[in-house]
């Protein structure tokens, strides 16, 4: 008997045969009514549902074998009834099934009707196989070339798949955008349809190449659909099974970026060959031909003009020039007044005082008067900067480039720069010619009233009511110890000092203001010295201005007593004005060398082109001297301000422990590479400190740097804890303050040596100057900034053994007013 066919009803002789056949089939057999009920399960099936004959007979096919969130929201005996009505649509099927311990597993069932004698559907029988395997390995299938299709159509590059013959059979969308084509049109294109014609030749080569195994890699040129061109980056591989797999990426933002580190490279080297023209030229005509053949030659413009005003005619007179090859200058003619040959790029700038930047010269409306010529010579974009003697307008500095769009604004930033230099340059010129001018005068008034005053016993001065000197006997030379020609550029209050200078001041003031006054006051030389004077002073009125004129008597013996003080506030003053260039010097310096490191950095990068390996070590060294360079300045800096009384630290909350961290982190490196250890033992939370995070980093990397910088072997230990107000250990309720401590196993410090540990540039005198280099300006800025934290900082060392720093902080910081 078929196991498709149960017996008939009523012929029981065929039961036991029957039964047995199915109890031992291989397949699952599952016998249910009409109504969902199993009424039969053989062996094969309970074993792989899990359940005994006692156990699933009886039981609704809905929840013991099928799931119940799987009949797809129908009601299974409306399922039954169709299929009753329609037994020809119950055939094969595949489904998920489940097993008694919630498994879900997949089978294959043949699915039959059973009818009784008078054809109606009694039950119905299903055999089953399990394909749980093969659907689990298919399911892993789909998924793999899903994520594969994923990854194919969203990386960032462009994929394109082809033939033997080059032929396209897949593209990705990155690569559909990249040439403005759907996938439908790409797939069956040739690569020949979409590279330049002068491309199409290496086609054949670049094949073979792919087909003997072996990558190919070059820089193509593509034509989109719109005929536009694009270089791309190709990357291409022969396949497995053939075919040929392409990796393009668009070049075009490289190139651009390529091109603008050209151009702005040829602009800064422009910029300073025109500082060094400032520097060393000392004409206007001079130095403004220079500047013109320098933005040429160096900056990479086609042409360069600078228009002097001319008044009578309102016009712009080219005094220097370069590129103008086709003599463009000599056939036009720009006005500094509102006709149209004055409405033009520097016209609008020699009114306005403002740059005028055109990147589409020949589009623009103001051009029109010039427009012919300027597309006969190829001039695309134009800038003009105003240059200034004295704050006014006097001249427009004008530039032309040969591309659309040139002037963005880094090249506008650059060239504002230069013409602000030149302009700076130019007031020295005429500053200097001014004052070469009013030298000649004051020597030619000198020589007619020199004999008169020789005389006169004293020093004898005549100044003006701006503090100019007019007349001055030799004696005033002999004691001042200044020459005639630096007097004249001196004012009297020049030669006094502290509350003299002010006292002077008020009886100048006096003279002018009553006719005449008399007082005492110290007289400074040029070597510093001091003598006490008693010195009176008239209104007088000579060649039409309203002067002083004034005899000093010297009277040293009665104020030997004040001279000692006076030296004590020359030294104050002249310690002050050190502080001030300092910072000065140091803002300058650090300009230049920010400049170096930059560029440097470019060259480095490759940006600039590929650089061969000792050009590649010779630059490392530039960036490392150039970067030692700039931490000295900054220490000089820092020493400058806190010593100008210019430093300001700030008081905020911070995590000290943080702090803490990163400094180990920079310095483990250097320890690293000496085979030193760095031993730290802070407590796991520390109390936040309000006061000055970067200064107390600061202070930290100094002392690390120090410690493993003079040591050899052994090891750098840092140690944190917090103080009671008596100076003891303390837990964090009762703490005040922090003390960090760092030691070092080096080589140590002489006892003569520590009293001059936190002076500035200066160095202890253990040998350590002569093998470690440094300005002595690092315990310094530590010792300075802690008690501008309101802490301190202390050391102790033995010589030969190790030293110890510790700094110690208040948790609050200083509170300022």
């Amino acid at each position: 008997m078929s196991p498709l066919s149960a017996p008939p009803p009523g012929r029981t002789d065929s039961d036991a045969s029957y039964r047995e056949l199915v109890e031992h089939a291989n397949s699952i057999i599952l016998r249910w009514s009409v109504d969902g009920r199993v009424l039969l399960l053989n062996e094969c099936g309970q074993r792989f549902f899990g359940y005994t004959a006692e156990e699933i007979v009886g039981r609704h096919v809905v929840g013991t074998i099928v799931p119940t969130t799987d009949t797809g929201g129908r009601d299974l005996q409306l399922y039954i009834e169709e299929i009753c009505a329609s037994p020809e649509a119950f055939g094969q099927s595949i489904n998920e099934n489940m097993r008694r311990s919630g498994e879900r597993v997949w089978v294959s069932w043949t699915n039959r009707v059973v009818r009784d004698g008078q054809g109606r559907v009694i039950e119905l029988l299903s055999i089953g196989s399990d394909i749980t395997e093969r659907q689990r390995s298919e399911e892993a299938l789909r998924q793999s070339e899903a994520r594969y299709r994923a990854l194919f159509e969203r990386v960032p590059v462009g994929i394109v798949c082809a033939d033997a013959n080059s032929y396209y059979l897949d593209a990705n969308d990155c690569v559909c955008q990249m040439l403005g084509y759907t996938r439908d049109e790409l797939i069956g294109l040739h690569a020949s349809d979409i590279i330049v014609p002068s491309e199409v030749p290496h086609i054949q080569s670049t094949l073979d190449q792919i087909h003997d195994r072996v990558d190919h890699r070059r820089e193509w040129l593509f034509r989109r659909k719109n005929g536009s061109v694009f270089a791309a980056d190709v990357t291409a591989t022969a396949m497995p099974d053939g075919t040929l797999l392409g990796i393009i990426r668009d070049i075009t933002a490289l190139r651009e970026r390529e091109q603008e580190v050209t151009r702005m490279s040829r602009l800064y080297d422009a910029l300073s060959h025109v500082n060094q023209a400032i520097v060393r030229l000392r004409t206007r005509d001079e130095l403004l031909q220079k500047v013109c053949d320098v933005l040429v030659d160096h900056g990479g413009f086609r042409m360069a003009w600078v228009g002097w005003h001319v008044p009578e005619d309102h016009r712009l007179m080219p005094v220097a020039q370069c590129g103008d090859s086709n003599r463009y200058l000599d056939g036009i003619r720009v006005y500094t007044d509102d006709r149209p040959e004055g409405r033009g790029p520097s016209g609008h700038t020699f009114r306005s005082g403002s740059p005028y930047v055109s990147n589409d010269l020949l589009g623009d409306p103001v051009s029109g008067p010039w427009r012919a010529e300027l597309e006969r010579r190829g001039f695309l974009a134009s800038a003009a900067f105003p240059i200034r003697v004295g704050g006014v307008v006097e001249g427009v500095l004008s530039v032309y480039a040969d591309r659309l769009g040139f002037f963005q604004d880094q090249e506008v930033r650059l060239l504002e720069e230069a013409a602000a230099d030149v302009s700076f340059a130019l007031d020295n010129v005429a500053s200097e010619a001014a004052r070469r001018h009013a030298e000649q005068t004051v020597r030619q008034e000198k020589e007619f009233s020199d004999s008169m005053i020789e005389c006169m016993p004293g020093i004898v001065y005549l100044y003006d009511m701006s503090g100019r000197f007019l007349r001055w006997n030799r004696d005033f030379e002999r004691v001042s110890g200044f020459a005639a020609t630096e007097i004249a550029h001196m004012h009297p209050l020049d030669f006094f000092a502290g509350d003299d200078k002010v006292r002077i001041e008020a009886r100048i003031s006096e003279v002018f203001a009553t006719g005449e006054s008399s007082t005492e006051a110290s007289f400074v030389s040029r070597d510093g010295r001091q003598r006490p004077y008693y010195f009176t002073g008239r209104r007088v009125t000579f060649q039409g201005r309203t002067c002083l004129v004034g005899v000093g008597i010297d009277i040293s013996e009665r104020r030997q007593a004040e001279e000692e003080r006076e030296r004590r506030h020359r030294a104050e003053a002249a310690d002050r004005v050190k502080s001030a260039f300092l910072a000065t010097m140091s803002h300058e310096l650090r300009t230049p060398l920010n400049s170096i490191i930059g560029f440097t950095g470019i060259l480095l990068q490759g940006l600039a082109g590929p650089l061969n390996t000792e050009q590649n070590k010779q630059l490392e060294m530039v960036r490392t001297s150039s970067r030692h360079l700039l931490a000295l300045i900054n220490d000089v800096l820092d020493i400058s301000k806190i010593e100008a009384g210019q430093l300001e630290v700030a008081r905020a909350p911070f995590n000290p422990g943080q702090s803490i961290a990163k400094v180990v982190a920079l310095v483990t490196p250097l320890a690293v590479a000496k085979g030193l250890a760095v031993r730290v033992e802070v407590p796991a939370v520390l109390p936040i400190v309000v006061g000055d995070a970067r200064r107390f980093e600061q202070i930290l990397l100094n002392l690390l740097s120090n410690a493993i910088k003079f040591t050899e072997m052994g090891e750098v230990r840092l140690t944190a804890k917090l103080l009671d107000a008596a100076g003891l250990d303390a837990g964090r309720p009762a703490a005040t303050s922090i003390q960090l401590s760092v030691r070092d196993s080096g080589i140590g410090i002489k006892t003569v040596d520590l009293p001059h540990l936190f002076q500035p540039f200066r160095q202890v005198e253990s040998g350590l100057a002569r093998h470690h280099e440094g300005t002595g300006l690092g315990l310094a800025i530590c010792h300075r900034l802690a008690v501008l934290m309101g802490g301190r900082i202390d050391a102790e060392s033995e010589w030969g053994k190790g030293s110890r720093f510790w700094v110690t902080l208040p948790l609050e910081g200083p509170v300022r007013s």
